[in-house]
């Protein structure tokens, strides 16, 4: 019953997004509906990653993060992106479309907007008990050392898996700041940014003085106690 629910919703969207397009190329005259895009082969030399549904819910991030990418190399048309995307899927994953295919026809799945697509994916690969897994680790996401970049890698990661974490804006920022050192924390609170962007631009340069002063042990090192630095593994 909950499947048919979600497939009567995607059928409902679908119909409106391809109303409000008929009736947007039908306002524009002879100008409407010519966009740009690109043939399948042209896609695939972009070297999309594929994406079999086993990888969890980092690997259907960064599946879709590289999909995003190449689209926007590629100038695929938003009409193509879930035709294209689909022809990247393998075992299980591949499977879990041709379901929704099977009931919704391959015309209407194709049709799906993306965004619909995404969260359909979403649904499916991103299972609750994992991500409350991941919400336990972003409560104690630590900066390492002077390990900035790795910090904030992980912390966009976090981010775009665990959203409510992080709505509204300063939501964010409070959780980026508890997660750096206290060398250059209350320098970064001091700072009384309300966006995140010039805040982390901010923790990369304090954390650079930090290791230059001799605050912070320098990349690749973090301190054990008080007098022991150890070499961090290099994977």
């Amino acid at each position: 019953m909950m499947v048919e629910r979600k497939f009567n919703k995607v059928l409902a969207e679908y119909e409106a997004n391809r109303h409000a397009s008929e009736t947007s190329g039908t306002n524009n005259g002879s100008h409407g509906g010519v966009a740009k895009g690109c043939s399948f082969k042209a896609f695939l030399r972009c070297h999309p990653h594929k994406f079999q549904g086993t990888e969890g819910a980092v690997g259907l991030l960064r599946w879709i993060e590289k999909l995003e990418s190449v689209f926007s190399m590629s100038e695929c048309s938003e009409e193509n992106r879930v035709k294209y995307a689909t022809g990247t899927l393998e075992g299980p994953a591949l499977t879990w479309w041709n379901t929704h295919v099977q009931t919704l026809g391959l015309e209407t799945a194709n049709s799906i907007p993306w965004e619909n697509f995404t969260r359909m994916l979403h649904e499916e690969y991103c299972p609750r008990d994992e991500i409350r897994k991941l919400e336990e680790e972003f409560w104690v996401h630590k900066m390492v050392g002077s390990e900035i970049e790795k910090y904030c890698t992980r912390f966009h990661e976090l981010c775009k898996l665990c959203p409510a974490m992080v709505t509204p804006e300063y939501k964010k920022i409070e959780q980026f700041i508890s997660g750096l050192p206290e060398q250059i924390q209350s320098m970064v609170t001091a700072s009384d940014h309300t966006t995140i962007q010039p805040l982390i631009r901010l923790a990369h340069k304090l954390t650079d003085q930090a290791v230059a002063q001799g605050k912070l042990p320098k990349r690749g090192e973090y301190v054990v106690g008080c007098l022991e630095i150890v070499m961090m593994s290099s994977s």
